[in-house]
């Protein structure tokens, strides 16, 4: 699938409730603390049908190295940095952190930071 695909899933979303939802993460407004958790799922949403995709594309390739893994790894992130800055263009807000790939996989899968090479947490 292409950024633009998964761009395409937050439609739903109008620019002032996706504006008002960035400005309340990490703030410690209790009320709206269902904003914030509504805004994650969606990003952790995209994040999960990013790693299904990476992990379909190395079924595809047959992929069996370190180095291949890395490389279709690498071609999702950009795809999430895709979504990233099609948010910020569109809504005008750094909403989603570009860099919540990597978290996320540091996190989740940490036998991959000792696999990943350096560049790739850049």
């Amino acid at each position: 699938m292409k950024a633009k695909e998964y761009f395409a899933r937050l439609d739903g979303i109008s620019k002032e409730d996706f504006i008002r939802m960035a400005e309340k993460c990490g703030t410690p407004e209790g009320d709206e603390a269902w904003k914030k958790f509504e805004f994650f799922t969606i990003a952790a949403t995209v994040i999960r049908d990013l790693l299904l995709e990476a992990r379909d594309i190395m079924k595809a390739r047959g992929v069996e190295r370190d180095s291949a893994a890395v490389s279709v790894l690498k071609e999702v992130r950009q795809k999430w940095e895709a979504v990233c800055r099609m948010i910020e263009q569109k809504y005008g807000v750094k909403s989603f952190d570009k860099h919540t790939f990597n978290h996320l996989l540091k996190e989740k899968m940490p036998e991959l930071a000792i696999m990943l090479p350096p560049d790739f947490w850049r």
